[in-house]
């Protein structure tokens, strides 16, 4: 978990307690796992969590601080959906720095034809159907490979002569 991510956790904990407080239920260390397990159907550290597991451990968290407040419950769900949509945007963006094509739609084809191609090779699937960690892997990807280019481009650069 990132830092942000640990401050959060612990906000959204410390909330959870003392809604659970108020109604008269048990805190402690030992409910805290234990809502874990809930969570994710097995146990595991929140520590350890990945952002999927990080969502719907504060899902359950928030039914017991937010039991009126739907959306903040449903924020498990979303969030890995609203992830996905992120990895896929900066993966097309990334890929656009460095796939073109005649016009828009030659260079659209070749740019998903390309981030197929890397899905297929990572993933062992076609980057639309890729989850949220293929996702990740295949942006990273593509990411490194613009910084790989434009740091070839700065080198090539600096290494042409001055022809004043």
């Amino acid at each position: 978990m990132t830092p942000a991510q640990k401050t959060l956790y612990w906000r959204e904990w410390s909330a959870c307690s003392k809604a659970r407080k108020a109604k008269g239920l048990l805190v402690s260390e030992s409910v805290r796992h234990e809502l874990h397990q809930t969570a994710l159907g097995y146990h595991k550290s929140s520590q350890a969590l990945t952002n999927r597991e990080f969502d719907k451990v504060l899902g359950v968290f928030r039914s017991f601080s937010r039991p009126d407040d739907l959306n903040a419950q449903l924020h498990a769900i979303e969030g890995t959906e609203d992830r996905r949509k992120e990895y896929r945007r900066r993966a097309l963006a990334a890929v656009a720095v460095f796939i073109h094509g005649d016009d828009k739609p030659h260079s659209e084809y070749l740019q998903d034809r390309y981030l197929d191609g890397v899905a297929r090779k990572v993933t062992g699937t076609h980057f639309d159907e890729c989850d949220e960690d293929q996702l990740r892997k295949v942006t990273a990807i593509v990411e490194r490979r613009v910084r790989q280019l434009a740091k070839a481009a700065a080198a090539k650069t600096v290494s042409e002569p001055d022809p004043f």
